[in-house]
C-alpha cells in the first residue's frame, strides 16, 4: 500500500488554513468583545456574567467534546465544534438581551482571552 503524499499534503494545507483563520478570530474577539458588550447596552456586572459563562461554559464543553472525541469521531467533534461558534458568532451579532448572551456563551466555543479553546485545541 503506496502512501499518498498529495492527500496528506491537502490535509495539512486545510487543517494550517483552518489554524490561520481560527487564530485571527479569536485574537480580533479579544480586541473588541467588551467593547461591543458595552456598545450593546451591557453595565459592566453584565459584561462580568457574560464572561463568566463563557469561560464556564468553555471549560464544560471544551471537557465533553474532547474525551468523546475519538467516540464521535475527530471530524464531526471539529465540526461540532465550529457550528456551536457559528451559532454563537450568530446570536453575538443579533441581540442584546444578556440572557441569551450568556446562554450563548455558555454553550457556544469561544473565548474572551483570544487564545485557542474548546476541541480544537487537543484534536
Amino acid at each position: 500500500m503506496a502512501f499518498d503524499y498529495s492527500r496528506k499534503l491537502k490535509d495539512f494545507v486545510l487543517i494550517f488554513i483552518t489554524r490561520i483563520m481560527r487564530m485571527f478570530s479569536y485574537g480580533m474577539l479579544a480586541v473588541i468583545f467588551i467593547d461591543n458588550l458595552k456598545f450593546k447596552g451591557l453595565d459592566e456586572e453584565e459584561t462580568s456574567y457574560v464572561q463568566s459563562g463563557i469561560v464556564f461554559g468553555d471549560v464544560l464543553i471544551s471537557l465533553y467534546l474532547t474525551t468523546r472525541a475519538d467516540r464521535i469521531g475527530r471530524i464531526n467533534t471539529l465540526m461540532l465544534g465550529a457550528l456551536l461558534k457559528l451559532i454563537t458568532g450568530i446570536v453575538y451579532a443579533e441581540s442584546n438581551n444578556i440572557f441569551l448572551l450568556t446562554i450563548s456563551g455558555i454553550f457556544g466555543v469561544i473565548s474572551v482571552s483570544g487564545g485557542e479553546i474548546g476541541p480544537f485545541m487537543p484534536i
